[in-house]
């Protein structure tokens, strides 16, 4: 997921999405996408946890740096049982296309290509 800091606020203290299951996620934040592709790691959260079907607030272990106009792009890796997707998607007509889907964490395509409609994935930063 792409996000473009328009606030006052300069730090990220978590992220909020609707899981489909229990689950452990690895949260990734890089500069930018080029090509499709995530580039420029700047920073991971390994093992949080969330769960069950709903929304799921996780808080980072220490704020990440997310200066006032600058773009980051969100990598979750999501486990859980769940066969026919672990995240909750939303239909919208008119879709940011700032959401990838990866099944391999090597090559990604918008959600909404993927879909076959438009869908953007249900999240909110803190």
């Amino acid at each position: 997921m792409e996000h473009t800091n328009t606030t006052e606020f300069d730090e990220l203290h978590g992220i909020e999405i609707w899981l489909r299951d229990h689950s452990t996620i690895d949260a990734y934040w890089y500069e930018s996408m080029v090509g499709n592709v995530p580039t420029n790691l700047l920073d991971s959260e390994l093992g949080l946890s969330g769960g069950p079907l709903s929304w799921n607030r996780l808080m980072l272990a220490e704020p990440f740096s997310f200066p006032v106009g600058s773009t980051r792009v969100l990598v979750l890796n999501i486990t859980n049982q769940q066969f026919d997707g672990p995240i909750r998607t939303m239909e919208d007509g008119n879709p940011a296309e700032k959401s990838w889907l990866s099944n391999d964490g090597v090559t990604y395509t918008h959600l909404t290509a993927a879909a076959g409609f438009p869908h953007d994935l249900r999240q909110h930063l803190l």
